[in-house]
């Protein structure tokens, strides 16, 4: 259930999208390449194209930010998808250590800024890539890339009309994935409804009365901390806090959240309701509760919400083994999770819509989850992602600059490994391009 999306920081961020290039990103300039640029550029292409390592190019800074192997790993997602570097096919001087750059891959070329040391060895320091310019790109090509992934996987491009909802394109959209947090939007969206019917506000103070396993941060705020309504969504949403999300859905009713599911046309409620908070399912996938779980999953809607009011105490943080969920092995998650279609999700963004609160909608987009590259099309970015081991999915709802709502929604699951949430922030940024288009 952590939140699904790259931050990389310090002095190198390697942001990954797929979108057009900056317009005049690469015009003409005067300023002739610094012999620094020019060996940093050959080096960087060389190590891109698997020759020499990481260490022997970078400074120590950029690589306490992006260690030797992470650096790899992002290697072999991006010539996974765009084919192997060719070339530097552009390096525009800004000023002696830094340049706009241009890398060819196979099947896309790759927009970006790198900056280097002005002393000998050139050792890069900063590299960042904003977005790609994909060479010929279609829904089909990005749908066969979906089916060579392991284990199962599906999306959905749809355009939003009112009461109408218009697919573009879509794979699988009908299978319900388990998605993470991705189901916190319809928390999001059930406070935004008794808002609207004059039952919440807001601004409304509580405290944090539960604790639950990070992702988050209010875990380690003092238990009388008082907080609004509107702060524990935007941290529910922005940073995927599961603890504001348990004192979310403990204050709103995990009744009300599971009918507001029902409500927006979710295609099998059963398989996800009654509706988990997050240290619930954590503890419901601990290996010491075996014996809970199996009764859980054997028992019906009614029958699991019984035990969920009878074993209480036993699904608390103070009884999870953190040390077990840190694993990397899918756990449960065919059965202890919030499952989601791609096409479910078009029906709350819809839902969200039309319901129109412009507090849950500037929430969404505090954390638009695409680097700035893919910005420029839109108007209006708003997302939630969610994963865990064996779990990724990524969700956007964007308005055109026309006023045109579209809904970009995936999610990938494997019962048997780990997925790689950069293989489909990919291949979700080129659905979002290809959308603009």
């Amino acid at each position: 259930m952590r939140h699904a999306m790259t931050a990389l920081a310090a002095a190198a961020i390697m942001s990954l999208s797929a979108t057009a290039l900056v317009p005049d990103a690469f015009a003409q300039q005067e300023m002739k390449v610094s012999e620094q640029l020019s060996t940093a550029s050959e080096q960087l292409i060389a190590l891109l194209k698997g020759e020499g390592k990481p260490e022997d190019v970078f400074a120590p800074a950029f690589l306490n930010a992006v260690p030797p192997a992470q650096f790899n790993a992002m290697t072999k997602q991006l010539t996974s998808q765009f084919g192997p570097v060719l070339s530097m096919k552009n390096l525009a001087s800004v000023n002696e250590t830094t340049a706009n750059i241009q890398i060819e891959f196979e099947k896309a070329i790759g927009n970006g800024v790198m900056s280097v040391s002005a002393d000998a060895p050139y050792l890069i320091n900063g590299l960042r890539l904003t977005g790609f310019d994909t060479k010929e790109d279609s829904f089909d090509k990005v749908k066969a890339d979906f089916e060579a992934l392991q284990g199962d996987a599906g999306f959905t491009v749809s355009k939003l009309s009112g009461d109408t909802i218009e697919p573009i394109y879509a794979h699988k959209a009908d299978t319900g994935f388990a998605v993470g947090s991705t189901f916190k939007l319809y928390v999001l969206s059930e406070l935004a409804r008794q808002v609207q019917a004059g039952s919440r506000k807001w601004s409304d103070v509580v405290t944090i009365d539960r604790k639950s396993f990070p992702s988050g941060i209010s875990q380690n705020w003092p238990g009388s901390a008082p907080v609004t309504l509107q702060t524990l969504a935007t941290l529910m949403i922005s940073i995927s806090d599961n603890t504001a999300t348990d004192v979310l859905i403990h204050e709103l009713g995990r009744d009300n959240v599971g009918a507001l599911l029902t409500a927006t046309g979710h295609s099998n409620p059963d398989n996800t309701l009654p509706f988990l908070t997050t240290v619930e399912a954590f503890s419901l996938k601990d290996k010491d509760q075996k014996d809970l779980l199996e009764r859980f999953v054997a028992g019906s809607e009614d029958e699991q919400a019984a035990i969920l009011e009878e074993a209480g105490g036993r699904l608390t943080l103070d009884n999870v083994n953190l040390t077990d969920l840190a694993s990397e092995t899918p756990r449960h998650i065919d059965t202890v999770e919030w499952f989601v279609s791609p096409n479910d999700t078009v029906k709350l963004f819809n839902y969200m819509v039309k319901q129109g609160d412009k507090t849950a909608l500037d929430v969404m987009a505090v954390n638009d989850g695409l680097p700035e590259g893919d910005r420029k099309d839109w108007k209006y970015i708003g997302f939630k992602g969610g994963s865990e081991p064996g779990v990724v999915s990524l969700n956007y709802l964007m308005k055109d600059k026309t006023g045109d709502w579209y809904v970009v929604a995936g999610s990938w699951n494997d019962t048997e490994k780990a997925v790689d949430t950069q293989t489909l922030v990919l291949l979700m940024s080129r659905l979002a391009s290809l959308a603009a288009e």
